[in-house]
């Protein structure tokens, strides 16, 4: 149970790095103990990784969007909102602080885990192959 523990504290510490990668993997990581070690859990051992699944999904909800109002920040980078670059200069511009690109950056990292979730649940109480069978006759 200790070292269930500490996998389970690794998948947590995973997720929160804002990093995509390493929050896919440590998701991943989670789904292969579940399908490879599941059949021997003990209740309270199912008890944590439930736990840990919401906390993940606690972690990652994207929850400051609600109250996410742009920022008045002088160091900020511009974006065009056009795509051709040969139009005149005063065109319309979208000022994008780079707090605000930092705060989208988690956000986007944060819908990316909560995709995993679903992915993982989906898998460990469905399989791959049969949930990749029902999505393909659900999509025809």
């Amino acid at each position: 149970a200790e070292l269930l523990t500490e996998l389970l504290n690794l998948v947590q510490w995973c997720v929160k790095q804002d990093n995509e990668q390493l929050a896919k993997s440590g998701m991943n990581c989670l789904e292969n103990l579940v399908m490879g070690a599941g059949h021997s859990f003990r209740e309270a051992d199912w008890d944590s990784i439930i736990d840990t699944i919401t906390d993940v999904y606690a972690q990652t909800l994207p929850a400051d969007m609600r109250i996410w109002k742009p920022t008045l920040d002088t160091s900020f980078d511009q974006v065009s909102l056009h795509s051709d670059t040969s139009m005149e200069p005063d065109n319309t511009q979208l000022a994008v602080s780079r707090a605000d690109k930092n705060l989208f950056q988690h956000l986007d990292i944060g819908c990316v885990v909560q995709a995993e979730i679903v992915q993982t649940i989906d898998n460990i109480i469905f399989f791959p192959a049969s949930s990749a069978k029902e999505d393909a006759r659900i999509d025809c």
